[in-house]
């Protein structure tokens, strides 16, 4: 893909497309190897795991064009904003209690920029917790503002989110905040550090997060806050809605986090 081709809005959409208008013998191989594994299945007794091995080939090659075409998506969008795009980035350059959590880490698509004087970055992340057939996958696009200023780790945590995340607790403590608001998340902070938390965590910042943003999960880690999207967004119009929305919290945390001295 290059500059000509048209802006992308929906991943998986475009992949099709892509194919369908490129790789036209791809998608008759996987017609013929599917038809054919159905075929040997019922009329030969072929093992059903021998059938698998084309179809998931078949299956690589897809998601090989997905990957490509998902990194013009979130170079298309780095470019609307004015953000830079790498490929991948280290694990090093974070620090977050999520990029703590399981094994085989990965850190891709990055974009980097500037946003109301802030460094910003927006990635997307994927990890694995357990092995073998035990194993599960989870990935998140996760936006990563850095402050002028440390503040104490507080992670609030979304209770929409099911990632197995027992280890992000640990050593730290619960606190309850007024009316409906731990019904949809749970904030930790570090012991002593609960009066900070109420700092950040004011009525109107609650209200916001309970009507705005109660799919993710926010943690503050050193200099930088992180906002964490349970998948990797793969629509334009997600991505946008999110950076909107992730601009708007920065601001409203920011105000309330630039009075908290550790």
């Amino acid at each position: 893909m290059n500059e000509t081709e048209p802006i992308i809005e929906d991943v998986s959409k475009s992949t099709e497309t892509y194919i369908l208008k490129n790789d036209k013998t791809y998608v008759a191989l996987f017609g013929i190897i599917i038809i054919g594994s159905i075929v040997g299945i019922i009329t030969f007794g072929l093992d059903l795991r021998l059938c698998a091995i084309p179809i998931m080939l078949c299956a690589f090659g897809y998601q090989q064009v997905q990957a490509k075409i998902k990194r013009e998506f979130t170079k298309q969008f780095g470019a609307s904003i004015g953000f830079d795009y790498a490929e991948t980035s280290t694990m090093e350059s974070v620090n977050g209690k999520l990029f703590q959590t399981g094994h085989s880490q990965s850190l891709f698509d990055v974009l980097s920029g500037t946003q109301d004087n802030l460094p910003m970055r927006i990635f997307s992340f994927r990890f694995t917790i357990g092995y073998g057939k035990n194993s599960h996958t989870y990935s998140y696009t996760v936006f990563e503002v850095t402050l002028n200023n440390p503040v104490p780790n507080i992670l609030l945590f979304s209770n929409e989110q099911t990632t197995a995340v027992s280890d992000w607790f640990s050593g730290d403590e619960t606190v309850q905040l007024e009316g409906d608001f731990n019904k949809y998340f749970k904030l930790r902070v570090p012991k002593g550090r609960e009066q900070e938390a109420y700092q950040i965590f004011t009525p109107d910042v609650m209200a916001d997060l309970i009507d705005r943003a109660r799919d993710f999960s926010f943690e503050f880690s050193g200099n930088h806050l992180y906002i964490y999207a349970p998948k990797v967004i793969t629509k334009r119009d997600e991505l946008q809605n999110m950076f909107n929305l992730v601009t708007y919290m920065d601001n409203l945390f920011r105000k309330n986090a630039s009075s908290v001295v550790i």
